[in-house]
């Protein structure tokens, strides 16, 4: 079966394999899972839960070109208002492909193994095809 190992990367693993459709359905979907979030936490980094909480007030404030948030900010770092919208939203862009990427392509794979009704279907499924962005 098709795992993601922090170390390694992708490998296969034919130790404590599941025994049931079900079950199989469930790690196979799991492992899918994690890969998506090791990926979504390669993207956002060492950013804080302080720095993430404020990212919607300052998206908001980017599309108008500015807000008290971003002014504030602006001045704190000597650039202006324009600048700082424009970084918002080239980050904003960004992490959103990302996301929809990692989101559609996990959805595909669980999708599939959902539908798969041969437990070695299942366990050999590669799920690594698409991640890319």
């Amino acid at each position: 079966m098709l795992r993601y190992d922090l170390r390694d990367g992708f490998v296969n693993d034919s130790n404590n394999l599941p025994e049931t459709v079900e079950e199989a359905r469930q790690v196979v979907c799991n492992e899918i899972d994690t890969y998506a979030a090791i990926l979504r936490a390669k993207i956002v980094g060492n950013v804080s839960p302080y720095e993430a909480a404020s990212w919607s007030i300052k998206l908001s404030e980017a599309k108008e070109k500015g807000g008290p948030v971003l002014a504030l900010e602006a001045r704190q770092r000597g650039v202006s208002i324009d600048d700082l919208a424009a970084k918002v939203m080239e980050k904003y862009n960004a992490w959103h492909v990302a996301e929809a990427v990692i989101a559609g392509v996990s959805g595909k794979h669980r999708d599939k193994v959902k539908q798969m009704i041969k437990l070695d279907e299942i366990l050999n499924y590669d799920w690594r095809e698409g991640w890319e962005f």
